[in-house]
């Protein structure tokens, strides 16, 4: 006997920069995000802010590996589907490829009572 904890996760980014902070397997929204923009603020950036937040899932970050073009951040059920989708949602105007910068689950936790 017990029940299912959600967990959440989150990405922050600069919209002047490229720097982000990531977060997973947090026990609320809230604390997800501060610690994605905690994460990114620690990079350098001083405007940071949440872009994505989700819960029991997975999220993937990709980028094109030229730099130039538009990166992509998708969430879904698991790791496999959100960095094919993610790969999918990007583009590299520069001849180049895409990337995935970042991929990771937040999946529920059982607590026994």
């Amino acid at each position: 006997i017990g029940e299912w904890l959600t967990t959440w996760g989150a990405v922050a980014e600069s919209p002047t920069s490229n720097l982000v902070g990531t977060s997973a397997n947090k026990r609320s929204k809230d604390a997800a995000e501060s610690d994605a923009i905690r994460k990114c603020a620690a990079e350098g950036a001083r405007d940071c802010r949440t872009t994505v937040s989700y819960y029991n899932q997975c999220v993937a970050y990709s980028a094109p590996s030229t730099g130039k073009g538009r990166g992509s951040v998708n969430t879904a059920v698991d790791i496999d589907t959100v960095r094919a989708n993610a790969l999918r949602s990007c583009r590299d105007t520069g001849g180049g490829s895409c990337v995935i910068a970042y991929s990771e689950c937040s999946k529920p936790v059982f607590r026994e009572f």
